[in-house]
């Protein structure tokens, strides 16, 4: 994997690495899936971030196969609530492999599509921007 790739991977999961169980961890990467959705609208619209995310979401089911379980036949747009739900269900190590195989996976297919320089100016601020929570499917805010 191109190396900034790996450092792009390696500086979203960071964002795990203070979560103490899976629930946490899954929150974390729904917000993550947020604020990537945002980012990625701009460049490629909504039907190809949701095309990007379920083919990430697929590949990484290679080895964490409950991640089929998120994507859903005929979905047309990222929903980070179902991504945190499944992770919570997991183990914290299982939950911990996932999110970080499921960010490598998007990062080596965003960097394929747009290049790696363009993906990092275009990513890195969104690592850098804070990220919010999902919001729970019947809550409001």
């Amino acid at each position: 994997m191109p190396s900034d790739v790996c450092k792009l991977a390696s500086l979203f999961a960071a964002r795990t690495a203070d979560a103490t169980d899976a629930q946490a961890i899954g929150a974390v990467m729904a917000a993550a899936w947020m604020a990537l959705e945002r980012a990625l609208r701009a460049v490629i619209g909504a039907q190809g971030a949701a095309a990007l995310y379920t083919r990430s979401l697929y590949l990484a089911a290679r080895h964490h196969v409950w991640l089929l379980d998120v994507w859903k036949d005929g979905d047309r747009k990222v929903d980070p609530t179902r991504l945190r739900d499944a992770m919570a269900q997991q183990n914290v190590d299982e939950a911990a492999a996932a999110a970080q195989a499921l960010l490598q996976t998007f990062a080596r297919l965003f960097s394929n599509l747009i290049g790696e320089s363009l993906m990092e100016r275009l990513l890195l601020p969104v690592y850098e921007e804070p990220w919010h929570e999902a919001p729970d499917e019947g809550r409001t805010r």
